[in-house]
């Protein structure tokens, strides 16, 4: 079973997308990368998609995506 890591323990691989949890136990899919800016770059958490209501600069946890459900083979 995959449990929730902490980012204070624990920070994702860059750029490998994961579940991310806010501090008011919102759940998104994200990456943990580095972005570039005009003075110079920082790692950073983006969010996936459109996620409204979630903040970036809260996430306390994250977890590897859990594998996909495999079709039993029915023979």
């Amino acid at each position: 079973m995959v449990k929730w890591i902490s980012v204070k323990k624990k920070l994702p691989d860059l750029d490998v997308s994961v579940l991310l949890r806010d501090d008011k136990g919102r759940v998104a899919i994200g990456r943990y990368t580095i972005v570039r800016y005009p003075l110079g770059s920082e790692k950073e958490f983006r969010i996936d998609g459109i996620c409204f209501n979630f903040d970036k600069r809260n996430i306390t946890h994250w977890m590897p995506i859990p594998e996909m459900i495999k079709k039993e083979d029915k023979t």
